[in-house]
């Protein structure tokens, strides 16, 4: 946590209190957290090393768990790192037509062990509701 990520949600706090149909929180990493989950304003706190990836799935999971289940029973969730910038009329756009049993995604390609991964990069990811809860 440094000046530039203070600055991207600054920027992200600007516009994203634009659109009166989206919540903006961001997900954040605490070790000396006394509890799994703690929400500060805009903030989620999650129990748990920041780091670039050990943290990020954990984050995931306890933010679409709150979302779906402890708050409001979202319809959809949109993750994404900092530094990307979305539209937000198109994500409205995009989460509305839904089938509501998908995960939108930009797809990234990892290789490993001379093989090639697809997986949903943070450059954006949409839950819906039944895909997230689908068992």
């Amino acid at each position: 946590y440094n000046e530039l990520y203070e600055n991207l949600i600054n920027i992200w706090r600007k516009y994203s209190n634009s659109k009166k149909e989206i919540d903006c929180y961001f997900l954040m990493a605490d070790e000396e957290l006394q509890c799994d989950l703690k929400i500060e304003n805009d903030i989620l706190w999650v129990k748990g090393e920041e780091d670039h990836w050990g943290a990020l799935l954990k984050k995931i999971i306890v933010s679409l768990d709150y979302f779906f289940y402890d708050k409001n029973n979202y319809e959809n969730v949109f993750i994404t790192n900092l530094s990307t910038f979305v539209n937000f009329n198109k994500i409205l756009e995009v989460s509305g037509i839904s089938n509501n049993e998908c995960c939108h995604a930009v797809i990234g390609k990892y290789n490993f062990r001379d093989k090639e991964y697809d997986f949903p990069s943070g450059a954006g990811m949409l839950f819906s509701n039944k895909i997230a809860k689908k068992s």
